[in-house]
């Protein structure tokens, strides 16, 4: 079976994201890629299979000006699927040019796998265009992966039965090669370090958790790391309350996650609304116990008192009484770092992830096209 991943993003989770699955996947089948050239994992994504491969953009400007080469890389993309005999395209996550595509894979002859990392935009985020461009992938997909029940419900709610196979994964761990890789002991001789991590966006709940912090400074010897791009405008003078906090308000990148990870304590996830997230997997990985709110497809990645805690609800006091408790209780600190790695290493493993992909791609392959007129 010959398979193509299909991403043609340039940073962040989802280029990340189809690197380990290629990585996953390339000893198990014949695969192709197809990424932009400009992506920062670009090269080490690209040495994992032959592909078809466009220069997308960089910045606004110059995405205007790449926009009218869309019918041209139409054009080629069709010929290379047929030339190829791609079997299976898996878009492993949405592009803003993916709408434009689908009905060439389509006429192309392979089967379309549409993963959907999120059903609808975050509050806050570009939502211009947003159904029509997942009407049309979903319309076209043969089969669609969401990563989390929540995230499947939610695309049942807005579309009805989609009458084709519709499966749920798990954001795997992303595995930085930095951070420990054994469950870590209780911190001592030196401040709990907590962390917050990802793009500063109104839905990830930063102003609850600063309100937080402020309630435990007076308790405990704890510092606070806030790492991600985005306007902090908004929490200045919350910010400025905190006796011990750090601000790395820019761009991560690729090389400086592992040692983020790796000094950090306890990483803590305060969403207002959440489809899923990439980073408590990612946290996992780095045997890092996480306290999170009870918030849409997070409820199914942290598992109470075994990978880390849930607040009892949203308010500052009760995420400053989860983080307490790990804080207070030593073992269970421990027990929960033991228990984050078990599970970046069983039920957030790519393994278990590029299993469910094969086992998909072969029953379409086997199948007649599921896929419904793509509306225009």
């Amino acid at each position: 079976m010959k398979l193509l991943l299909w991403y043609w993003g340039r940073r962040g989770g989802g280029a990340r994201y189809t690197l380990e699955l290629a990585r996953t996947l390339a000893p198990q089948c014949d695969l192709n890629l197809s990424l932009s050239k400009e992506s920062e994992l670009f090269a080490e994504t690209a040495k994992l299979g032959p592909g078809f491969h466009i220069s997308t953009y960089r910045d606004l400007p110059s995405a205007a000006l790449a926009t009218a080469r869309i019918p041209f890389l139409r054009a080629q993309f069709a010929r290379y699927l047929a030339e190829e005999r791609i079997d299976v395209v898996i878009s492993t996550m949405h592009h803003m040019w993916s709408a434009f595509f689908v009905d060439v894979i389509k006429g192309a002859g392979p089967k379309l796998i549409v993963t959907v990392h999120d059903a609808r935009p975050h509050p806050g985020d570009p939502a211009i265009g947003w159904d029509w461009m997942l009407a049309r992938q979903i319309a076209a997909a043969d089969g669609v992966m969401a990563l989390s029940a929540h995230v499947r419900d939610q695309l049942i709610q807005q579309f009805g039965d989609i009458k084709k196979p519709i499966g749920v994964l798990y954001h795997p761990a992303f595995d930085l090669s930095a951070a420990q890789t054994a469950p870590r002991r209780y911190p001592q001789g030196r401040p709990f370090r907590l962390l917050f991590f990802g793009r500063i966006r109104a839905y990830k709940g930063l102003d609850r958790l600063l309100d937080a912090v402020a309630l435990l400074e007076g308790k405990h010897n704890i510092t606070l790391c806030v790492a991600g791009q985005g306007d902090l405008g908004p929490y200045r003078s919350q910010l400025a309350r905190l006796k011990s906090v750090e601000l790395i308000n820019r761009w991560i990148e690729e090389d400086e996650l592992g040692a983020l990870f790796a000094r950090s304590d306890l990483f803590v996830a305060t969403h207002v609304e959440a489809s899923q997230s990439g980073v408590v997997p990612t946290a996992y990985s780095a045997a890092l116990p996480v306290v999170a709110t009870v918030t849409g497809g997070i409820v199914e990645q942290v598992e109470e008192g075994a990978t880390g805690l849930f607040a009892r609800d949203g308010s500052a006091e009760a995420i400053a009484q989860a983080i307490a408790r790990l804080i207070e209780e030593p073992k269970l600190y421990e027990a929960c770092s033991a228990g984050a790695l078990q599970a970046a290493r069983g039920k957030f493993s790519w393994g278990g992830l590029a299993a469910r992909y094969l086992e998909m791609a072969r029953v379409l392959v086997a199948s007649p096209s599921s896929a419904s007129k793509i509306p225009r």
